[in-house]
């Protein structure tokens, strides 16, 4: 069994310059003002931390970032600065030879996000995509 949990690490700490929040269900605890960035990883990156590839060399994954903000234009100026860094980004996973990360879906508008008990905000929301393949002894 292969682990690769430090492709989410990565994506982390390649995000660390905003306010993230890496858990979806924790968004209505937080009272920072806005903009921030929601960042969602699939089962089993979120729930255990890791992404799992019994016995394959090639691994292809996705993560999703939500850019949330006040109004559509800072929701927006967070979403293209985070595509700034994260379009053809290469992050560094250990044992593995991983390709740029590529914008999956275009950047989507949605409607007003209620989460948050004290205001209505509004998000942008990206799929990004990443391959990896075992990097060769």
């Amino acid at each position: 069994r292969v682990v690769i949990r430090e492709y989410r690490a990565a994506v982390l700490d390649r995000l660390a310059p905003w306010r993230v929040v890496d858990d979806r269900s924790r968004v209505a605890d937080k009272v920072w003002p806005a903009p921030w960035l929601v960042v969602d990883f699939p089962p089993p990156l979120r729930a255990s931390d890791r992404w799992e590839a019994s016995g394959q060399h090639r691994v292809v994954g996705w993560f999703q970032t939500s850019a949330v903000g006040e109004d559509q234009f800072h929701a927006g100026a967070l979403h293209d600065a985070v595509a700034d860094v994260l379009v053809d980004w290469v992050p560094l996973v250990p044992g593995w030879t991983v390709w740029p990360v590529e914008m999956d879906t275009a950047p989507r508008l949605l409607g007003w996000d209620r989460t948050v008990p004290d205001r209505v905000l509004v998000q942008v929301v990206t799929r990004w995509s990443w391959t990896a393949t075992r990097a060769l002894p």
